[in-house]
């Protein structure tokens, strides 16, 4: 279906921003790509579970949040 562009078939799309400018539609192409690459008929070509979680983090646009190990993520006190 997404190769014959018909990715509204298989997805509801209503909850996906779809403005060139939010970059979430970028995001949610890529996170499709992805899953589709998990599911070539050939385990050889599939990626494995680190390329994924690297893939996966490279579509996100929104900026990352600090986790509570940062030193950045600390509150200084006042």
């Amino acid at each position: 279906m997404v190769q014959l562009g018909e990715i509204t078939e298989i997805f509801d799309l209503d909850s996906v921003d779809r403005d060139p400018e939010s970059g979430e539609w970028e995001e949610f192409l890529q996170a499709v790509k992805i899953a589709l690459s998990c599911t070539t008929p050939d385990p050889a070509d599939r990626p494995s579970v680190g390329e994924v979680v690297l893939g996966v983090e490279g579509c996100r646009t929104a900026p990352d949040i600090p986790s509570s190990n940062s030193p950045t993520a600390q509150t200084s006190p006042t």
